[in-house]
């Protein structure tokens, strides 16, 4: 029997060819540093595109709206107010409001003083009832006390619509030394306003001087003001 030879060309036809890559350890990390580069840059762009989507919605998933937040896209604009002329402030009020200013900055009228009635003559006694060799002493007038001088400027300490407020700030100061005095004026609408004035000074730095002094010390908000003459 004849052995028949094998044929070369389908045995090579059989045999597939084969790739051996092989990468030293520089390669392997500048292919990893490249790769972590380039994800890195994709997910940049993802986020600086994702910026300009609108805000998620209520009916995503969980999952989706955790990452919106993750991604910093769960941005929601400030919605505009409903019935915003409802939170105007009324008119009447805003104008009661600078009438009351207006009449804390007014200057304190001065109560003018009630006239006494002469009192009746008295029956001059004869002369000869009056012992010999002594003259009549005449009484003398009162010295006029520091606080009677009234200057032109004072401080006022708080200004009341209910006069029994004015009355307790007056006998709270009383307690501390001071010499409060209370006041009653007529605003132009009519309002009735007491007001709690203390001391009395010549030049307007030195009623600031103890304005300074008496709001620390009180914890207050006094304010200067000009007397009336």
């Amino acid at each position: 029997m004849k052995h028949r030879k094998p044929n070369k060309r389908s045995e090579g036809q059989g045999k597939r060819k084969r790739f051996r890559f092989e990468l030293g350890p520089g390669q392997i990390l500048a292919l990893a540093t490249g790769a972590v580069a380039a994800l890195a840059w994709m997910f940049l762009c993802g986020i600086l595109v994702g910026r300009g989507l609108p805000p998620p919605s209520t009916d995503r998933t969980p999952l989706a709206a955790r990452l919106y937040a993750f991604l910093g896209l769960d941005r929601h604009d400030d919605p505009t107010a409903e019935n915003a002329a409802d939170t105007w402030e009324d008119p009447q009020e805003i104008l009661q409001s600078l009438q009351y200013h207006e009449a804390l900055t007014q200057p304190p009228k001065l109560t003018q003083p009630v006239p006494h009635e002469p009192s009746a003559p008295t029956e001059q006694r004869p002369a000869s009832d009056e012992p010999p060799g002594e003259s009549p002493v005449l009484a003398e007038p009162p010295p006029t006390s520091i606080e009677e001088k009234a200057g032109n400027y004072t401080l006022m300490a708080a200004s009341f619509k209910h006069p029994n407020n004015a009355e307790n700030l007056v006998r709270r100061l009383q307690d501390k030394g001071y010499a409060p005095r209370m006041e009653t004026v007529h605003t132009g609408s009519g309002e009735l306003w007491h007001r709690v004035l203390v001391g009395s000074f010549e030049t307007r730095e030195q009623a600031q001087a103890f304005a300074a002094r008496f709001n620390r010390e009180e914890n207050l908000e006094g304010l200067v003001i000009r007397l009336e003459r």
